[in-house]
């Protein structure tokens, strides 16, 4: 069985620190869950080619044991 592995990317004038990011990372991790939490800057002022090159960068392959948990602009 292949590894899970999950992508909380964060919206609008928000960090990997805030709202319940954190909460869910710690969950997957009791359950042998891999999280992620990319930095996207400048989050109260984004640029849209900015913010995807940062996920290509994070995210490098899709496939079906990879989740991906978008909030607000994420």
């Amino acid at each position: 069985m292949k590894k899970v592995q999950v992508f909380i990317v964060h919206g609008f004038m928000a960090s990997p620190d805030d709202h319940w990011f954190s909460w869910l990372k710690l969950e997957l991790a009791k359950r042998n869950i891999e999280a992620d939490i990319p930095l996207l800057p400048d989050s109260g002022t984004p640029s849209a080619e900015v913010w995807q090159q940062t996920l290509s960068e994070s995210i490098n392959r899709l496939d079906e044991n990879v989740f991906v948990v978008a909030h607000s602009l994420g």
